[in-house]
């Protein structure tokens, strides 16, 4: 279980918020972000834009660093916003080994976003 700023709790809140905010909304135009220089960021209609944007890059840079097999239920679920009905076949798998591993795979979010803000820290 994660000790730092990143809990299982927080994790999968911050997940569950994923799509609807960073999906849906940029798609509809009213979350922009410009990479090329991160202090132009802009999030209309919501007053925390920049914190959620930061969110979205830690959940984005730490995603690429979960294991192959806690990687895709958390992706497809979350930020895909697929049913598990939809994914369970997708990915061979049986009901309880896909919620084991979405289970598992938040966890070690929670992790590797705790390793990443404490290199950060230093």
């Amino acid at each position: 279980m994660s000790r730092g700023r990143y809990t299982f709790k927080r994790v999968k809140a911050i997940l569950e918020a994923y799509h609807e905010v960073f999906v849906k909304r940029y798609d509809a135009g009213a979350v922009q972000y410009d990479p090329v220089r991160p202090a132009n960021r802009v999030n209309k209609g919501h007053p925390d834009g920049k914190i959620l944007i930061g969110m979205k890059m830690d959940i984005d840079r730490a995603l690429n660093f979960l294991p192959e097999k806690f990687y895709h239920p958390v992706y497809l679920f979350y930020i895909e916003n697929q049913d598990y009905d939809e994914i369970c076949p997708q990915l061979g798998v049986s009901h309880v080994t896909f919620y084991d591993r979405l289970w598992k795979g938040v966890n070690e979010l929670a992790e590797i976003l705790n390793s990443l803000e404490e290199r950060k820290c230093s």
